[in-house]
């Protein structure tokens, strides 16, 4: 993606090491020609609550078309492929997430060529990359997760009735689906006894990276200085951002929010992490305590595809975490 700065969103050493982390089923969708991949995409299905009740729904993810395959007649092929695998009946609904300021992606999405069918626009998530070393405060003393309470901990995510909220088991946290995160990552602020806000922290540079191909224009004459006075943390051209993410995040209140965000950004410095990112709808009120964060702007848009009949969806707030994008 370019831009100010050139990012290249990889999946080193293997592209397949995310694993079953967008969803419990997952399907990679590859388009050839001779040698050379024009377009792939991802179709993953998990479990979410739509309207507030547990329903599989679609996410579709990692959408990258060749410079030279722009044109109507490849994205025809690829509708006519994603048409197969829908019926199969898994999802009814699908999301995806489009980098802002990617108008190309954007469009065709909303463009309705090809056939595609109809997109909708859900509002922007904020994914700020919050830099760890500017925002030092000293942490509240929270829980760690354990073996012990960890039917706690799903049964308190699973109490999130966001729009597409997604539904675990504790299975999933046992079991490789989430590669590089174990139960203790887990915080977990408790009130007479009763959890009442839980985050995780979640490295995953063993698998995905977002690298600074290179830098343009001024960022690249300052980023030594933005890094030593403003803890930037910007890398030299070819390598990865440290990132953490603030993952599995639901809280009742937003001043648990904010502890936990605390607690997650002095456990990344710990770790060597310059960054700390999480998501968060434009309209959740919890947006106003991301703002207050020293961090590096970004942010996406939230599509929904249905691919029959008309969007029925009720008012209450999106949810999406960028861990499992």
């Amino acid at each position: 993606m370019c831009g100010v700065v050139d990012l290249v969103f990889a999946r080193e050493p293997d592209y397949f090491a995310l694993g079953l982390t967008q969803g419990e089923s997952v399907q990679t969708l590859v388009a050839s020609q001779g040698n050379r991949i024009m377009l792939l995409a991802t179709r993953a299905i998990r479990k979410t609550k739509v309207n507030g009740v547990v329903v599989d729904s679609g996410y579709l993810a990692d959408v990258r078309l060749h410079p030279e395959a722009r044109g109507g007649y490849l994205l025809a092929k690829c509708h006519k492929l994603f048409r197969k695998l829908h019926a199969d009946g898994r999802a009814a609904i699908y999301t995806s997430l489009v980098v802002e300021g990617n108008r190309m992606a954007m469009s065709t999405l909303l463009s309705g060529r090809a056939n595609f069918p109809k997109c909708y626009d859900l509002g922007r998530i904020h994914t700020p990359l919050i830099l760890v070393c500017r925002n030092r405060k000293k942490p509240d003393r929270l829980e760690r997760g354990r073996i012990e309470t960890l039917h706690e901990i799903v049964e308190f995510l699973n109490s999130n009735n966001q729009q597409f909220a997604p539904v675990y088991s504790a299975d999933d946290f046992i079991s490789d689906r989430f590669p590089g995160f174990s139960i203790e990552d887990f915080l977990i602020i408790r009130r007479q006894r009763h959890i009442v806000g839980v985050a995780g922290l979640w490295v995953q540079t063993s698998f995905r990276q977002t690298i600074a191909l290179r830098y343009s224009g001024a960022k690249h004459l300052l980023r030594p200085l933005l890094n030593r006075v403003l803890g930037h943390g910007l890398p030299p051209p070819g390598e990865p951002f440290m990132i953490a993410y603030a993952a599995f995040v639901h809280t009742r209140r937003s001043e648990d929010y904010d502890r936990l965000i605390n607690a997650c950004l002095h456990e990344a410095k710990k770790r060597g992490i310059t960054h700390l990112v999480t998501g968060m709808h434009e309209r959740d009120e919890r947006t106003q305590v991301l703002k207050s964060f020293r961090s590096i702007p970004f942010a996406g848009r939230m599509y929904v595809i249905k691919v029959e009949g008309q969007l029925d969806l009720d008012g209450r707030v999106p949810y999406m975490d960028p861990a499992t994008l």
